[in-house]
């Protein structure tokens, strides 16, 4: 299994319910997997193949996630590049990661200027598609393939390049689908960065299974006094985000669960959970579960976790449980 047959599959099941929602275009399944397979049709005009490497340097919406889909689709593997990434870091990458192509916002076609790298903006991509035709690309992607490529922080030396391969992502979403189900009719929403390995579970997560995925703009994102009650008109019911990001918001809104009543779930990792924060938590999402969940880009996103909810609070916080079918030795977990 690959996330491209897994989405592909959920197509024929659910060709007509909602797959994204955003500001700028609605699509059921059917339609944005017809918008993935146009898109892909240009993409391997330009030399996109099975092994090839594909930079992504847009920010989050609805067009992104079709050209996130379409190159998967070409058998390519997805590298986000920062919209904010300095501009040596985005030419390491692109030179480490033999990127033969990279789609950008119009805003950011500037910063390649300079590359060896051929550069397509993401509005000349659309408009190729709508010539395309609607074909699923002929060349098969096998779980093995490589579906990102993901570069660390680099605050320890060099940045340095990860490969999430097909395989390892279906497992992911596999043990999220049976630690943390979704109900029915439920709406997710893309929260963290395409930069961060999270990501790839928030979009496929929901969108392999049958349910619809929402994409904020990235100012809402940025901005908990509209984004709150933006989650709490969607209805929005699980959320990914750093402790930090979350001890900010119980600053603002001390009595969280009146602002998002709704939002039960809430997914935290990539930095140490205090117990300290989960008592807040707890006092201001009564009924609602903090997940502390661990693992490292090159272990594909998340495995292990550790529901707060029950139960009295350890001395320290740890993910303890085994997420997915990984062996763990000989380390501590936050």
């Amino acid at each position: 299994m690959t996330l491209v047959s897994l989405f592909e599959e959920q197509v024929r099941k659910t060709p007509d319910e909602v797959a994204l929602v955003s500001d700028e275009m609605t699509l059921t399944f059917q339609e944005l997997n017809t918008l993935a397979n146009r898109l892909s049709e240009p993409l391997r005009e330009h030399g996109v193949t099975v092994g090839s490497v594909v930079g992504l340097c847009m920010q989050r919406s609805a067009m992104a996630i079709a050209t996130l889909l379409s190159i998967l689709k070409s058998g390519a593997a997805y590298l986000p590049i920062s919209t904010e990434a300095p501009a040596e870091r985005r030419a390491f990458m692109l030179r480490d990661s033999q990127a033969i192509l990279v789609v950008a916002d119009d805003a950011q076609l500037v910063h390649f200027a300079t590359t060896d790298v051929m550069v397509l903006s993401g509005k000349a991509l659309a408009a190729a598609a709508q010539t395309a035709v609607d074909t699923r690309p002929a060349h098969p992607v096998t779980s093995s393939d490589v579906a990102w490529v993901l570069y660390t922080s680099g605050s320890t030396g060099q940045p340095k390049g990860v490969l999430g391969s097909h395989r390892a992502c279906v497992v992911r979403l596999q043990a999220m689908w049976s630690h943390q189900p979704f109900i029915r009719g439920e709406r997710c929403f893309l929260n963290t960065a395409f930069t961060t390995v999270d990501s790839f579970w928030e979009i496929f997560g929901p969108l392999c299974a049958g349910h619809a995925l929402c994409v904020l703009n990235d100012d809402l994102l940025r901005d908990p006094s509209r984004l709150l009650p933006e989650l709490a008109t969607l209805k929005i019911r699980r959320i990914c985000m750093v402790p930090s990001l979350l001890a900010t918001w119980l600053e603002i809104y001390p009595s969280l669960s009146r602002v998002v009543p709704a939002l039960q779930l809430w997914v935290v990792s990539g930095e140490a959970l205090t117990v300290s924060l989960c008592e807040r938590f707890r006092i201001a999402m009564p009924e609602a579960h903090l997940i502390n969940q661990y693992g490292l880009t090159e272990s594909c996103a998340d495995i292990t976790t550790f529901d707060t909810w029950a139960g009295q609070l350890p001395r320290t916080m740890e993910a303890t449980m085994c997420l997915s079918a990984s062996r763990l030795r000989g380390h501590r977990w936050w």
